[in-house]
């Protein structure tokens, strides 16, 4: 495993099955769309973590 991997599951359609590392769709991928994503949640819920650092596996 690395960072970034992406894990889903391993059918038809990605629907239903074991999780299995998958190719993360370019939405998923889509950093601007993120960024949104939690400036709205922030302004809505009032609550900020600090993302920090990744944290890698050992």
């Amino acid at each position: 495993m690395k960072n970034g991997d992406y894990f889903g599951p391993h059918g038809p359609g990605e629907m239903r099955g074991y999780p299995v590392r998958v190719e993360a769709t370019e939405a998923a991928r889509d950093r601007d769309a993120a960024a949104r994503l939690r400036s709205l949640s922030v302004g809505r819920t009032g609550v900020d973590f600090d993302s920090g650092p990744a944290i890698t596996p050992v």
